[in-house]
């Protein structure tokens, strides 16, 4: 068990200063620009009474009649 102990406490210390070393790492780095605001634009939003909103694409061929499965058979 000691041999276990061992290795997590060193694997955790190893885990422990690769933090320090990236936290110092990124405290010398320059400040970011500040980000700039985008506009959200309106999404138009398909109602019962309203055709869908167009999208840029053709949709595939979908069938409007159901297709059945096949009919059960039972064998002797």
């Amino acid at each position: 068990m000691l041999r276990y102990v061992a290795a997590i406490e060193r694997s955790h210390q190893r885990a422990l200063k690769n933090l320090h070393h990236a936290q110092e790492k990124r405290r010398t780095l320059p400040p970011l620009p500040p980000v700039q605001e985008v506009p959200v634009q309106e999404v138009k939003v398909a109602t019962a009474n309203s055709p869908p909103p167009e999208v840029g694409f053709e949709p595939q061929f979908v069938p409007v009649t159901p297709v059945s499965a096949p009919a059960f058979h039972n064998r002797p």
